[in-house]
């Protein structure tokens, strides 16, 4: 995807689980922290280490996201 945007499909990468996993750290339903926080997550998810217990995120989703932090996160 060559313009993501938070509404889509950003947030709807990360579950219920990953949100309450995650709280202690980054609030993953929230735009802005999401945002601040996103090269630490992208660290995470491209190597495999976040989500917990959960599926790895596929190539495209992290892509994707990559996209979403190079352009500024909108």
């Amino acid at each position: 995807m060559s313009q993501p945007t938070w509404d889509n499909p950003i947030k709807g990468y990360f579950t219920q689980k990953d949100i309450s996993c995650m709280s202690w750290y980054v609030k993953l339903n929230d735009h802005q922290d999401t945002a601040a926080k996103s090269a630490a997550i992208y660290e995470k998810v491209s190597t495999g280490q976040m989500p917990l217990h959960e599926e790895p995120w596929s190539d495209d989703q992290i892509s994707t996201f990559k996209t979403w932090m190079d352009n500024g996160c909108p």
